[in-house]
């Protein structure tokens, strides 16, 4: 179910406007309220629901963590510097949790430029900048092996009078959600003297679920602990596409994703862990 906007509460202030990655959240010129232009196109990434400060704004909670019948109410509060989420099931009872934004203190992350420069040598490895380190594992990261896999086989309208900006640059990073982010940062690592622009539709440093707390982090594969590797993934990919895919391709995308999630964490992206084991709490496999 797409976003919803209670008008009595709503005073068109336009933090959801500002916020919205699919910029489908408006202000109505005669009501001076905000709604959602197209709700098809709504993925409830939560961000405008999380930006509100009037908790005029409503969508329907995930059912992987709560289901029908129930209300979910979710504040961001950078005063405090925590994320509260609220959830009312349809018995009555209710749960309330908040997590910090960050765990980190601002400006504490060291750049990419602040690190060592590469040496030539690195430039002809499979690995990323910050691997094995990153990986926490013993080893390094898996090699692929060219005979290890086959190979697969096999608009919205018009953006009328928007102001075309042509920029030059050596690296064009599409999209400033995590993966884009994350590209961009490696990509400063290894081309210090490149430019590189990474090109957000929307509000780079709040838009989306990345920047609201729902961090998207749709894959761990838990290589350290022996529970997966990228040859999981890429079979996972080709059951799912029903062959229709460039093995070699999956097989690099997967290999630096669990450096990747250690990376964030370390950073200062909050991951929840199980009490006993210490692991990471995650869905599936």
């Amino acid at each position: 179910m797409p976003t919803f906007v209670y008008m009595t509460r709503c005073d068109g202030c336009g933090h959801c406007v500002d916020i919205c990655p699919s910029d489908i959240m408006h202000i109505d010129k005669t009501y001076r309220r905000a709604y959602n232009i197209e709700p098809n196109m709504c993925w409830e990434c939560y961000s405008c629901v999380k930006a509100c400060p009037q908790n005029a704004i409503d969508v329907r909670g995930y059912a992987d963590f709560a289901p029908l019948g129930h209300s979910v109410r979710v504040l961001r509060e950078e005063a405090k510097a925590t994320i509260s989420w609220r959830l009312k099931f349809r018995d009555g009872r209710e749960k309330n949790f908040e997590s910090p934004i960050r765990t980190t203190p601002w400006g504490s992350i060291k750049g990419p430029a602040e690190y060592d420069a590469p040496r030539p040598a690195d430039f002809a490895n499979q690995e990323l900048a910050h691997e094995p380190e990153g990986l926490n594992i013993k080893g390094g990261l898996p090699a692929l092996r060219p005979d290890q896999f086959k190979l697969g086989g096999g608009l919205m309208g018009l953006f009328g009078g928007r102001k075309t900006v042509f920029v030059d640059a050596d690296i064009l990073v599409i999209g400033g959600g995590m993966a884009g982010c994350g590209a961009t940062y490696e990509s400063r690592y290894w081309g210090r003297d490149l430019k590189i622009v990474c090109v957000e539709k929307a509000n780079i440093e709040r838009s989306g679920a990345v920047a609201q707390g729902l961090y998207a982090i749709n894959c761990y594969m838990g290589m350290q602990w022996g529970e997966n590797q990228p040859e999981d993934h890429v079979r996972y990919a080709r059951n799912d596409l029903m062959g229709l895919v460039r093995e070699d391709l999956g097989y690099d995308i997967a290999r630096p994703v669990d450096s990747s999630v250690h990376q964030f964490e370390e950073w200062g992206l909050p991951m929840m862990r199980d009490p006993e084991t210490g692991r990471y709490q995650r869905e599936g496999k």
